[in-house]
């Protein structure tokens, strides 16, 4: 065989080294384009943290503008806190985001911002700070304008209580008029602190001109009434209620006048407010437009470096794979064809590419050495198949011999067997058919004694739940009875009580006949004294006044007890109509009572009966059950001999199956034996 004699050639650039080179380029662009790549994503990532954080600012001051609003217009403390906590919130974020940023740019609009927080921050705690302020002041007119009213109160009831004394006492009608000019200035001081009460509640709606001027003037008004009071007291009780009334009338002007001083300075702070506040809307703004901005320019000048050096790489992918397949995928290409009719044994091809000095030269020398031993072997294997032929030749001959001499000695036994064993399996099918049929005829009585016992035991289980339904409706008749009888006796004494009702109504209508009449007496005197009254002039006004109000509730109870005649005279009518119903209800009750109890009796009478037919048809169930087990003995044995019989079939059937694929086995064997 031939020695493979490639010997070593001087080395050159190997298609390895050549691949390196060119694919090594393409390494260096990819590098390269990814290092470009995740520059960009880093620059872009830390944009786009900028820009974020540029919107929560810009959210934040959104929030703020709505918290602001929602301030405003409710003056709800919870959304003071809510703006207050959203300032701090956008002032954290600045300095955290202040603390990024790099540029000079940014760093002046962050400024900017931090300024405009702070400032707004200011603004709007003064303007919170109002608020308390324009509270507590409302808190204190309040006061104020209670005490005012409590004392004026205080002092009318005394003028009211004083004047009854008077006229009580026949006091002069001078006196009595002095002591009602008292109490008319209380009420008209009342009336003015009332009127200032409701200007004031206007002020603060509509926060004008002419609210405030018109509370200040019925403070004014207050004041001189107050003043004047005091000045035409004799009593130094009324003196002292006057002076109460001046001084809650300061407390309330000076707690009004800081209200209003108040309102004032808010109006002058709102519009610097929402200056403020969009000043930061606009700050905020300009930073995220300005993220915004450099966000975009960062990507563009991302994509135009990886773009340049994508198109570079590609160039160089290109020239690789021309250059490859120039140098290295024609010559395989030649090789793999030279090879391929080496295969199919052309012996005469001419193996290309012998004088290169790189790994395809020494391909073509392997190839050449492969193509001589191709040569030699292709003679070496038609003298071993020539052996081979022979060989075989007489190995079939002695397998033969040895097939015949097997099928003599072994096929003379498996026929016997089988001939044995379908003897046996006919037997056997005949006792199988017999232990069946019997079992058949066994479980066919069983089955009838079954059913007759089962139809037995439903008839007596009917029975006593026949007689159960029986024990159950004699006991509830018997309830019934009993509680018909109660209610016979319970309506008999709601009846006497009905009675008892009408006669209570007849002797109201008796005693609101007797205020009836006390009323029209009354009336009588009302009227007397108040014609009285009318002779008497002036000093008679006041027992006039007393006159007409006993007048007005003489008539007034006049009125209430001819509504109460006449709901008594109604009560009286249906006392009758339920007496007369209760009695008719009584009488159907009794009847029931009388329906009840003869059934009751006639329950009792079927009760006997069924008992006696649940206790014969226990009798019959007794000696359907004997029977049952008595056929289901005899099922037993027969199931057992068909089992038997079934078993020894089956032995048979597979003996017979066994002899079967016994002699299969022998003619397979036989057969191999004589085809090797």
């Amino acid at each position: 065989m031939a020695q493979l004699t490639t010997g070593r050639r001087s080395p050159g650039l190997t298609i390895g080294k050549k691949l390196a080179l060119a694919f090594g380029a393409v390494l260096a662009l990819t590098i390269i384009l990814g290092a470009v790549g995740l520059a960009a994503l880093t620059n872009v990532t830390d944009r786009v943290d900028k820009a974020d954080d540029a919107n929560r600012i810009v959210k934040f001051v959104l929030d703020l503008r709505g918290e602001e609003k929602n301030y405003m217009l409710r003056g709800n403390p919870d959304e003071a806190g809510d703006v207050r906590g959203l300032v701090d919130s956008i002032q954290a974020q600045i300095t955290e985001s202040k603390a990024q940023f790099q540029s000079v740019a940014n760093d002046r609009l962050m400024d900017e911002l931090a300024d405009v927080t702070t400032e707004y921050a200011g603004t709007f705690d003064r303007y919170v700070e109002i608020d308390r302020e324009a509270a507590t002041a409302l808190a204190a007119m309040e006061t104020a304008a209670r005490e005012v009213e409590g004392v004026l109160e205080d002092l009318r009831a005394q003028q009211k209580a004083q004047v009854r004394d008077l006229l009580d006492g026949n006091a002069s009608s001078t006196i009595v008029l002095e002591e009602l000019r008292e109490a008319d200035a209380a009420n008209r001081l009342i009336k003015t602190m009332l009127e200032v009460r409701r200007d004031e509640k206007n002020y603060q709606i509509r926060d004008d001109v002419e609210s405030r001027d018109q509370v200040l003037a019925g403070v004014d008004t207050l004041r001189s009434g107050a003043q004047a009071l005091r000045n035409g007291a004799d009593r130094t009780a009324t003196r002292q209620v006057a002076d109460a009334v001046l001084a809650e009338i300061e407390g309330f002007e000076t707690a009004f006048r800081s209200f209003v001083d108040g309102r004032q300075e808010q109006q002058a702070l709102r519009p610097r407010l929402i200056e403020t506040a969009r000043a930061l809307e606009t700050a905020a703004e300009g930073l995220r437009a300005d993220q915004k901005t450099e966000l975009t320019t960062d990507i563009d000048r991302a994509w135009t470096v990886m773009i340049a050096v994508l198109a570079l790489a590609v160039v160089v992918g290109v020239l690789n794979a021309v250059l490859i397949g120039r140098n290295i995928g024609r010559p395989v290409a030649g090789m793999t064809e030279a090879m391929g009719r080496l295969a199919r044994k052309e012996w005469d091809t001419v193996i290309p590419g012998r004088n290169r000095r790189d790994e395809i030269g020494q391909m073509a020398a392997a190839v050449a050495f492969f193509k001589e031993n191709g040569q030699e072997a292709e003679r070496l294997a038609e003298e071993q198949k020539a052996l081979e032929r022979q060989a075989e030749a007489d190995k079939r001959a002695a397998m033969n011999r040895l097939a015949d001499d097997f099928e003599a000695s072994v096929g003379g036994i498996i026929k016997a067997v089988s001939s044995a064993a379908g003897t046996l399996e006919t037997t056997a099918g005949d006792m199988s058919r017999t232990a069946d049929d019997s079992t058949s005829k066994a479980s066919a009585v069983a089955a009838a004694a079954e059913e007759a016992s089962a139809n037995v035991e439903t008839v007596s289980a009917a029975a006593e739940e026949l007689a159960s339904s029986i024990s159950e409706i004699s006991r509830q008749v018997s309830q019934s009875s009993a509680v018909a009888g109660r209610a016979t006796r319970r309506v008999e004494e709601v009846n006497e009580q009905v009675r008892g009702l009408s006669d209570a109504a007849e002797k109201i209508g008796a005693v609101v006949s007797l205020i009836t009449d006390i009323a029209e007496q009354t009336n009588l005197l009302a009227l007397n004294a108040t014609i009285e009254a009318a002779r008497a002039g002036d000093a008679g006004k006041g027992f006039a006044v007393v006159a007409n109000e006993v007048k007005a509730l003489a008539q007034q109870t006049q009125r209430a007890t001819e509504d109460i005649s006449a709901q008594i005279t109604d009560v009286q009518k249906e006392s009758l109509a339920a007496v007369d119903g209760i009695k008719s209800i009584g009488d159907v009750i009794r009847e029931v009572h009388e329906i009840t109890s003869s059934i009751a009796s006639a329950v009792e009478e079927q009760n006997a009966a069924t008992a006696e037919i649940a206790r014969n048809v226990e009798q019959a169930a007794v000696g359907t059950r004997e029977v049952t087990t008595n056929i289901s003995g005899v099922t037993s044995a027969a199931e057992r001999a068909s089992t038997a019989s079934d078993e020894v079939l089956t032995s048979v059937t597979d003996l017979n199956s066994n002899s079967d694929t016994l002699q299969a086995e022998m003619v397979r064997f036989l057969k191999q034996v004589r085809s090797a």
